[in-house]
């Protein structure tokens, strides 16, 4: 099974509800703060019951050598999983899941928008509430071949959940 560490609470339900199309099993847990050791900490503690840890970690607004930092960190602290068959791996979403609510909705370029958050309300003529269940419904209608085929960071976590 598959444990997905997220940003926030929606991210959790989207995330779940994408797995479920999917026929992916998978658990999503929310960090809250990005610290690396809450995150390190984490994983030790389900190693049992997952096999495969991802990582996802929103870009939007943060400089290159920071989320290379983030990188290093995560890997540096879950080693010793690695070294027990669990793999690890970080995925960074391109500026946010937001983006990929997008790419599902047929937004062109869902990547090269600038306030995906602020697109999506626009996109659905109303403020989405950014809690588990409003996302988990979204993430039951968007198109996921269409978000595979216009946003790589979502076909490559697709990818790594299929591997």
């Amino acid at each position: 099974m598959i444990a997905v560490f997220v940003e926030g609470s929606s991210d959790a339900g989207f995330i779940e509800e994408v797995c479920r199309r999917l026929s992916v099993k998978c658990k999503a847990f929310v960090l809250r703060g990005n610290r690396v050791e809450k995150a390190v900490r984490k994983a030790r503690a389900l190693v049992d019951t997952y096999n495969y840890i991802l990582l996802l970690k929103d870009t939007h607004g943060l400089a290159e050598d920071t989320l290379e930092k983030f990188d290093k960190e995560v890997s540096r602290g879950l080693m010793d999983l690695k070294n027990k068959g669990v793999v690890v791996r970080v995925l960074r979403v391109n500026k946010s899941i937001e983006s990929w609510i997008l790419a599902g909705l047929c937004e062109e370029n869902p990547e090269d928008v600038v306030d995906p958050e602020r697109r999506l309300s626009e996109r659905i003529s109303k403020i989405v509430v950014k809690a588990e269940k409003p996302y988990r419904d979204i993430a039951r209608v968007i198109d996921v071949d269409h978000a595979i085929a216009k946003s790589q960071s979502f076909n490559e976590f697709v990818k790594a959940l299929k591997s």
